[in-house]
């Protein structure tokens, strides 16, 4: 197969994870995830490659090697103690195989040429169009529910086909004051990671080639990160937005900032008399609690570090539901019982035992040491991306190590960039066009 091809499939289907999950090989595998596992086997020497030449690649994979075989130890404990499958440690050790195959396949993609990224945000950026026409006050909102049916139906799955029918019911009532948006992910949730990582990656492509599609689909990206009524993602993303103007040296940034102040403070005041008078009564956005009642977060949080401390060694689901009753008779709040710790540091802990806390920091260090070797600005950068996500996980469930694979690609990114692999003379930046370039 021409090489040049391999890399347009490649990006097409890192622009779409997640998206065709009910396609399955075996009932087990999704298609993208095995072609995936093909695609690196044809890029297997220029893997190899890379991982004698770049410190950074090398050293990212024996991270990911380390966190499989620590996985793998908690799993054998729980295995033998006859509280896991043996179908549960083979999926974990996939999985964990998977986290390699992604952040390759985009690793020396992009390396090979930044055109590949424009398809991955091209990809993104469709995504974005479709979940807006998805939305209730879309004309064609039935119908795109029609083709994510398609694509997501599952008749085992109650969870997917009750979401779908959560869709179908606000977007035939018109309620959408209520309507979290999805587009084509089986939830909120998942296309909340998506968002996340997709502003970071098309914010750094921007500062890169200073292109006006970029900010088209930082636009996008964020107009539908509002409709999805996540307040963690959109914090998240004003974390980037933020810290950018405020902390990138620019002759405007006395305008930036005063801007941003006063943005800021009507936003503010807007959200406290809008509650009153104009905004939406039942938006998420304006609420600390969807439901009116106080946030169990933090004792979501507090089990879960409970249970981590309490089985050092990695918890089993029996383990953390003994956890939950312990801590559900303490403090009564029946969410304990049914959630999980909505914290993706926290649950670093409960997958991979204490160790996977002592693996995280040393990973986390490993990257901003690489970080010191970007230009001033992306240093800047990738740590405001590294706090935008931060602040999005703090409150959700999944993290790069779990099974979020998006954020794999910001990361590598900031591999690339402390390595000088994809610099854009400014020469050339003015001539790139993101769609046929």
């Amino acid at each position: 197969m021409n090489l040049k091809i391999t890399y347009i499939i490649i990006a097409l289907l890192l622009a779409v994870d997640n998206v065709f999950i009910r396609f399955r090989v075996g009932g087990i595998i999704s298609f993208d995830r095995a072609l995936e596992f093909v695609f690196f086997f044809i890029l297997f020497k220029p893997y190899l490659i890379a991982l004698r030449e770049n410190s950074f690649f090398r050293g990212w994979n024996r991270f990911l090697i380390a966190f499989i075989v620590l996985q793998l130890v908690v799993d054998l404990r729980l295995l033998v103690q006859n509280q896991l499958e043996l179908k549960g440690l083979l999926i974990d050790v996939f999985k964990g195989l998977s986290f390699i195959v992604f952040s390759s396949l985009f690793f020396l993609t992009a390396k090979k040429n930044l055109k590949y990224v424009n398809i991955i945000l091209i990809g993104h950026f469709a995504i974005c169009i479709f979940s807006l026409l998805q939305h209730p006050l879309s004309p064609i909102a039935g119908q795109m529910l029609d083709i994510k049916r398609t694509l997501l139906s599952a008749p085992t799955d109650g969870r997917i086909s009750q979401g779908l029918e959560n869709e179908s019911m606000y977007i035939a009532g018109g309620h959408a004051d209520r309507f979290r948006m999805a587009g084509p992910f089986v939830s909120t949730i998942s296309f909340t990671y998506f968002a996340i990582s997709s502003f970071c990656m098309a914010f750094f492509m921007y500062i890169k080639t200073k292109k006006r599609f970029y900010l088209m689909v930082l636009g996008a990206v964020f107009i539908c990160s509002a409709l999805s009524q996540t307040r963690s993602l959109l914090l998240g993303e004003l974390v980037l937005i933020g810290g950018y103007f405020f902390l990138i040296p620019h002759k405007k940034r006395p305008i930036y900032q005063t801007a941003m102040v006063i943005a800021g403070l009507v936003l503010s005041l807007s959200i406290v008399v809008g509650q009153e008078y104009f905004l939406p009564k039942n938006s998420r956005l304006t609420k600390l609690s969807s439901q009116g009642e106080s946030d169990s977060r933090p004792l979501l949080w507090l089990t879960g570090v409970t249970a981590a401390v309490r089985y050092p060694f990695g918890v089993s689901k029996r383990e953390y539901q003994t956890v939950k009753q312990d801590m559900y008779h303490k403090y009564g709040h029946t969410a304990i019982l049914h959630l999980p710790s909505h914290h993706g540091i926290i649950n670093v802990g409960i997958y991979y035992s204490l160790l996977g806390y002592v693996l995280l920091f040393m990973l986390v260090k490993f990257l901003l040491e690489h970080n010191r070797k970007s230009n001033s600005i992306m240093r800047v950068f990738f740590i405001l991306c590294l706090l935008g996500y931060t602040t999005h996980l703090t409150f959700h469930n999944n993290i790069f190590l779990i099974a979020d694979y998006p954020f794999f690609m910001v990361l590598m990114l900031l591999g690339l960039e402390s390595q000088g692999l994809i610099p854009i003379p400014e020469e050339e930046s003015q001539h790139v066009n993101p769609i046929t370039d």
